[in-house]
């Protein structure tokens, strides 16, 4: 869902059977059904849920006041996903690791370099801002911070979101993130989000301790309405 008005993300469950199918490797999916137990703090967000919650109840349920939970949530094991395609593509010997060099790209034969191809995607996340061929585009790069801890006692069973995110993440548990629009000149990590995210880790923990594992950061690429550009060359249609 997004919003404050709790409406279900653009094309959810058009979204949703594909990704069903989609993230799945020989019989083993990594799509998996979770539910998440959401704090809304604005009483005027909860005030007006209150008032459309017969047209939500397929995927919001009030558990207490101002706390609900959103249900037909899912998520994806992003990490395990790209590991295993990686394993398939190098078992079948189709994959290079090396920096694309867009000089090599001869548009008029189709070829790159001694390769021969009919068409190029261009799936480069922040590194479009580099690509010649699209970085007339609108994209507003965005700096994500976050954190994996570990902690013996705690256990969760729901996804539990109160300003921000903590879920099991691998062995551990994963609390963020962090959502700023800055050039991609500055750094990735910060300590300020860091340490705002460890004073979440404190409330969100209660009196169980925990252990830093690793700080993440990186810069994604966002638009001004969230979508996605997917569409061909204006000049190249390959």
């Amino acid at each position: 869902i997004s919003g404050r008005n709790f409406v279900l993300s653009w094309k959810y469950y058009d979204f949703l059977n594909t990704a069903k199918s989609f993230y799945q490797i020989e019989r083993q999916s990594f799509i998996n059904p979770i539910l998440i137990e959401k704090y809304v703090e604005d009483p005027i967000s909860y005030s007006n849920l209150l008032l459309s919650i017969e047209s939500k109840k397929d995927w919001i349920e009030i558990i207490e006041n101002q706390k609900v939970l959103i249900k037909n949530s899912y998520q994806v094991s992003v990490p395990q996903f790209l590991e295993s395609l990686a394993s398939i593509f190098q078992n079948n010997q189709c994959i290079l690791y090396e920096n694309f060099d867009y000089d090599q790209l001869d548009l008029t034969a189709n070829r790159y370099k001694d390769i021969t191809y009919n068409s190029i995607i261009f799936a480069e996340g922040i590194g479009v801002l580099d690509n010649p061929f699209f970085n007339h585009l609108p994209f507003a790069p965005n700096r994500g911070e976050a954190l994996e801890i570990k902690s013996q006692h705690f256990e969760l069973k729901n996804v539990i979101h109160k300003g921000k995110f903590i879920c099991n993440f691998k062995e551990h548990f994963w609390v963020g993130s962090t959502f700023d629009r800055v050039s991609v000149q500055e750094p990735t990590h910060t300590a300020k989000a860091k340490n705002d995210l460890l004073e979440k880790c404190h409330f969100l923990l209660k009196e169980n301790s925990f252990e830093l594992v690793n700080h993440l950061a990186a810069f994604r690429t966002t638009s001004h309405d969230r979508r996605p550009f997917v569409d061909v060359h204006p000049t190249f249609s390959n």
